[in-house]
């Protein structure tokens, strides 16, 4: 079939506000040194990948816990709740080997062997290099851990 070109005549919009901390919109973003493995993790977590967009839930007047996950999402999978990314030993990657985090995030694969539900894009990261995967795993690890 032929393509059918759409005008688009709206902006795109983010559905969520964001939180004030957050501060003004970011027009560009300046890369940290790769030497230095949490900063660069930081940032490929923020600004690049937006983790925390999903991986936190922010509720009306409570603060937010921030990497904790427990945000739900409906699709045609069901109900999928964000995984807690901190550190915390019960309910976080605590007890998580740092190749154990690296498979989730490449495969959707848990420690303990079970598919993870969409909308993680285990796709889109499955050829992260090495070096960054390991500073996105280093930033990770130095979350505040939380249950």
């Amino acid at each position: 079939m032929p393509p059918i070109y759409n005008a688009i005549t709206a902006k795109s919009h983010y559905d969520e506000p964001l939180p004030a901390s957050w501060g003004p919109p970011v027009d560009h973003v300046d890369a940290p040194l790769k030497e230095a493995k949490v900063a660069y993790g930081v940032y490929l977590a923020g600004p690049l990948a937006r983790c925390m967009d999903c991986h936190t839930e922010r509720r009306p007047g409570e603060p937010a816990k921030f990497g904790a996950g427990g945000k739900p999402f409906y699709g045609p999978w069901g109900i999928s709740v964000s995984a807690n990314l901190t550190p915390d030993e019960t309910s976080g990657l605590g007890q998580w080997s740092d190749a154990e985090i690296e498979r989730a995030i490449r495969t959707g694969i848990a420690r303990d062997g079970h598919k993870l539900f969409p909308p993680m894009p285990f796709a889109a990261y499955q050829n992260i290099s090495g070096n960054d995967m390991a500073a996105l795993i280093a930033y990770l690890r130095s979350l505040p851990a939380i249950e």
